[in-house]
């Protein structure tokens, strides 16, 4: 919501039809920033994510702690991640091969199912548009193994991830109706 001037709204400038919101917002709290897009975006908005608060925050990192604990995975000897990350690389641990690899839940869905009820209280409330869609933002497999493991572990580990995704993706759908679903890839990396 950069650029928003104190006085002014989105609906002052003639020349904006809709906005995209790609993820993260710099709120503390899934209700503040649903209340917020809708009073200064209103209906300009199509779509509106949950803001990832807490701990998602920055946006991948929530991950790494799941894939620390994986035993498939081990700390490499050389610590540092590929793309500066702040976190110790990860590489296959000793014995492991690719197709015994597996991940459990990786919480998205989870995550997205709690923000949903907030979603539907604030549409409910007019704090959105009717009509307005909930968004989830999703990392691609590729751009959360590639930033804590070395080329080829990732190479090792990302199908499982994919798979792991995928189940996540489904869990979205069931728990969410499709009208009310948009589904965002982030390509960060």
């Amino acid at each position: 919501m950069a650029g928003h001037e104190k006085g002014s709204t989105m609906t002052d400038r003639p020349n904006l039809t809709h906005v995209h919101l790609v993820g993260s917002v710099g709120l503390d709290t899934v209700e503040e920033v649903l209340a917020t897009a809708g009073d200064l975006l209103g209906a300009h908005l199509k779509r509106v994510p949950d803001g990832e608060p807490g701990g998602r925050r920055l946006w991948i990192s929530w991950q790494y702690p799941l894939l620390r604990s994986c035993p498939f995975l081990a700390l490499a000897e050389e610590q540092a991640s590929p793309i500066r990350t702040g976190f110790s690389r990860l590489t296959l641990a000793e014995g492991v091969e690719a197709e015994h690899i597996r991940f459990p839940e990786l919480g998205y869905a989870r995550e997205a199912r709690a923000s949903y009820l907030d979603f539907l209280d604030a549409r409910k409330s007019g704090a959105l548009p009717r009509g307005v869609r909930f968004q989830v933002s999703l990392p691609t497999p590729v751009a959360v193994i590639g930033a804590y493991t070395d080329p080829e572990t990732a190479r090792a580990v990302t199908p499982a991830y994919m798979e792991a995704m995928l189940r996540e993706v489904g869990r979205l759908c069931d728990a969410i109706p499709h009208d009310d679903l948009t589904i965002q890839w982030d390509v960060c990396i």
